[in-house]
């Protein structure tokens, strides 16, 4: 996910939203979606470090959303960027 936002910052992603008893499926722009997961891991990996079973699977998941969105940097290729907006 962390190079998916790094490379596609403007795609919006099909989701299914609850309201009670009502849903809508609907396009979220991915910055929000994906910026939204990230911060549920690190606020439960708060919750889940104040107990002493576990937390390993939130710590794992900042980390490596955290490493992809550093290594994605890297292997973004601003050509093919430039290229795909202009399409737009």
């Amino acid at each position: 996910m962390g190079v998916f936002i790094v490379t596609f910052p403007r795609d919006r992603i099909r989701t299914l939203l609850f309201f009670l008893i009502f849903f809508r499926i609907t396009f979220i722009p991915a910055v929000f979606l994906i910026g939204f997961w990230f911060l549920m891991q690190v606020f439960n990996l708060g919750v889940i470090a104040e107990s002493t079973t576990g937390g390993v699977a939130y710590i794992a998941h900042v980390a490596g959303f955290l490493f992809g969105a550093i290594i994605g940097r890297a292997f973004v290729d601003k050509r093919r960027l430039a290229l795909r907006s202009m399409y737009r």
